[in-house]
This record gives structure tokens, sequence and C-alpha cells, in this order.
């Protein structure tokens, strides 16, 4: 089965490096713009997998519109609880995000949610589709999705996984293991 997993486009969250989680955030004007549809495979799938945030839905109406969507809650962002919303600059004197900062974001975030929780989730989704039988597979998600896939599966270290906004990893699963091919790449002016 190949597998395509991708990060979606640009949201004003992404702009002023807000934590986004769970925000059901649109994508903002440059996040739409820089979007284009684009052929991966000569035959796509019937349906694509998506995750239920707003951002996510609206990367696969341009990338690939007129294509259902399923909605899949194991494939949202992980869940920053009371760091949502916020950047950096608002947190950097909170004890609290400090505390989670320390932990190499693996703790709990208060109100939100742990890595191990986050990994686990995400995990249950993907499976569901490798055992969906397909012959391909598309997912529109998350930085964080791709993140605790490509480390789960590859063992890619989880900070170093993340694309770019409207980027992503085209993948093989042979049933027993997970190969990475290519990294995808659909913002407007790309050779991908």
């Amino acid at each position: 089965m190949r597998v395509l997993i991708i990060r979606h486009g640009i949201t004003s969250y992404n702009l002023e490096h807000r934590y986004q989680g769970w925000s059901d955030i649109h994508l903002c004007r440059e996040g739409r713009e820089m979007l284009q549809p684009m052929m991966v495979w000569e035959q796509l799938p019937g349906k694509i997998y998506v995750s239920p945030l707003l951002r996510a839905t609206e990367t696969a109406d341009i990338l690939f519109p007129g294509l259902p969507q399923v909605e899949m809650p194991g494939f949202k962002e992980l869940f920053f609880g009371d760091f949502e919303g916020k950047n950096f600059e608002e947190l950097k004197h909170n004890p609290d995000y400090l505390t989670w900062v320390d932990s190499m974001c693996v703790d709990t975030c208060p109100g939100g949610e742990g890595r191990q929780a986050f990994l686990q989730r995400t995990k249950e989704a993907f499976e569901q589709v490798l055992s969906s039988g397909e012959d391909m597979a598309i997912i529109v998600a998350h930085g964080g999705t791709q993140m605790a896939i490509m480390h789960q599966y590859l063992g890619w270290d989880y900070f170093e996984s993340e694309t770019p906004n409207g980027c992503g990893y085209e993948l093989l699963w042979d049933g027993k293991e997970l190969h990475y091919l290519d990294l995808v790449d659909f913002r407007k002016g790309a050779d991908a």
C-alpha cells in the first residue's frame, strides 16, 4: 500500500507561531493560496483520510477536490490544553510551560495531552488505515501526526520529521514494515 501523509496548509496561528492543537482554525489566505492540486499517482483512491479539524479538511478540499473525506479523530494534533492559542513569547515565564519544555514536551500539557497518549491514538488511527486493504491511502492531518507516525514506524527523531505546511511523505507499507519513498510538496512552485 502506498501512503501519503500531508501536513495542512498555513493558518494564522502558524504565522504567529501559536500552539494550535485542537483549536479549530481555518486556513488563512496565504494558506489557501500556497496550495496547488497535484496528481501524486496516476490514479487516486476513492477517499482520503483527514483529521476532523478545519485546517486539514480545507487542505484536503484544495488538494483533492471532490474526493470524499473520512474524518479520523485519532489524526488530530496533540492537544496542548492550557497552551493552546499561545506562543513562546506568551508562555516563556509560565512555570508549567517551562516544565513541559524541559521534559522534551513528553509530559502531559496542563489541561491537555501527553505525548504517549498522542502517539497511541495516532498509531491506532494509522493502523485502521493500514488494515483497510486499499492499494493507496492519503492522509491530510498535522505536523504532529506526521512526527508521531514517522517516529513510531521508521524510528525517525520525533522533532525532525515534521515537514513544512503543505508538504508530506510518500511511504510504502509492505504489510509488515513502513518504508520511506519521498518527500512530497504541494506548495505552488514546488518541483515535487
